[in-house]
């Protein structure tokens, strides 16, 4: 009996794909929503190889050279 495999790629693992996309994105003054129950804050998050890798509640990450950047003000 055959299996059937599904595989579900997130809309910012496709930038792994091209050899010019940065590996990793810093996404600046969001609302940050961490589902805990406490309320929300902006904040700044670092997403390296497709996982979140630093949170920041001060919002003062600087930019790794090479890294896409996005403003994300006014979205959660």
């Amino acid at each position: 009996m055959k299996q059937l495999v599904s595989i579900v790629v997130a809309a910012g693992a496709v930038g792994v794909l091209s050899a010019q996309a940065p590996t990793s994105t810093l996404i600046r003054n969001a609302r940050v929503i961490d589902g805990s129950g406490t309320p929300s804050y902006t904040g700044a998050v670092r997403i390296i190889g497709g996982h979140l890798a630093v949170v920041d509640r001060a919002n003062q990450l600087t930019p790794i050279p090479g890294e896409r950047v996005i403003d994300a003000a006014g979205l959660a």
